[in-house]
């Protein structure tokens, strides 16, 4: 993972630990984090490419549909 894309990873990460309802759990090389108290909705994201942070961070929910 290079410098860009762990400061994004952080910004991310940052941003979903707002989450006040549901939860989310977010799973990439080994380590889950997950973001929110609630039960429902639930949902698990698996990041298979560390350019998933910079493309989320960056380019909004448009940039992580690619």
């Amino acid at each position: 993972m290079n410098v860009l894309q762990r400061l994004a990873r952080r910004a991310v990460h940052t941003r979903l630990e707002q989450v006040t309802s549901g939860r989310l759990t977010v799973h990439y090389a080994g380590d889950t984090h997950v973001f929110g108290s609630g039960q429902t909705p639930a949902a698990t994201v698996t990041v298979h490419d560390p350019q998933f942070y910079p493309a989320l961070a960056l380019g909004g929910h448009l940039g992580a549909a690619e």
